[in-house]
């Protein structure tokens, strides 16, 4: 129940909630000591804090999750943490870590999914390679992963995959692709009441029609 909670809450942008949520269930599982669930806990307060640009406590949670997994051989986990690890170093404008880690994603995951990477990880590392400029790579990426995340049909990943393009498309063009995708992301995230991607898409948007002095639309 407390993990339902968790989830439910971090799709909904109440990271408090969420953040305390998790906490406790970190707490609970050390004195239970159930130390599998230890890394995703570490893994999705990483997320949070990240998310609330706390970068530092991030990474100090994201550590402990990254050295339980290469100790423990945990590689499917270590894969999400290198990929979480690449935007909190963005975010603290350290670009050669972000580049490490971004790679680090990629290859360990391209090695265990023997090729065939699940979408929304293929999906996270696209993102991680636009953020830190590598545009093109990024574009293939996102694109390979959007099919599979669209048929999945889950409003959530659905966000994650069509925001992702709107920011590539943005930066490479065209515009118009930009848009198409931002606004996809804001319909959906509307309909499903999911705060966080109504804000990003929101600010994407917004600032398209500044920029273009579409000021009615700007403020819709």
């Amino acid at each position: 129940l407390l993990w339902n909670s968790a989830y439910a809450a971090t799709h909904l942008g109440d990271y408090p909630a969420s953040l305390g949520t998790f906490l406790k269930l970190l707490e609970m599982s050390k004195e239970i000591g159930r130390e599998n669930n230890i890394p995703t806990i570490l893994y999705s307060i990483g997320f949070l804090y990240t998310e609330q640009q706390d970068y530092l406590k991030s990474l100090r949670y994201l550590s402990q999750a990254r050295l339980i997994c290469e100790k423990n051989k945990l590689t499917e986990d270590l894969v999400l943490v290198y990929n979480l690890l690449a935007p909190t170093f963005i975010g603290m404008n350290d670009m050669d870590s972000a580049r490490l880690y971004s790679e680090k994603a990629y290859d360990l995951s391209f090695r265990f999914y023997n090729g065939a990477i699940p979408a929304h990880v293929l999906n996270d590392i696209g993102d991680n390679y636009y953020e830190t400029g590598r545009h093109k790579f990024a574009l293939q990426l996102l694109h390979k992963s959007l099919p599979a995340l669209l048929r999945d049909g889950e409003p959530y990943n659905t966000c994650i995959a069509t925001f992702a393009l709107a920011k590539v498309f943005s930066k490479t063009g065209p515009e118009d692709s930009s848009i198409y995708y931002a606004t996809k992301t804001m319909t959906i995230a509307q309909e499903a009441g999911l705060l966080m991607f109504i804000i990003k898409s929101g600010k994407l948007l917004t600032d398209y029609y500044k920029e273009h002095n579409i000021i009615d639309s700007a403020f819709k």
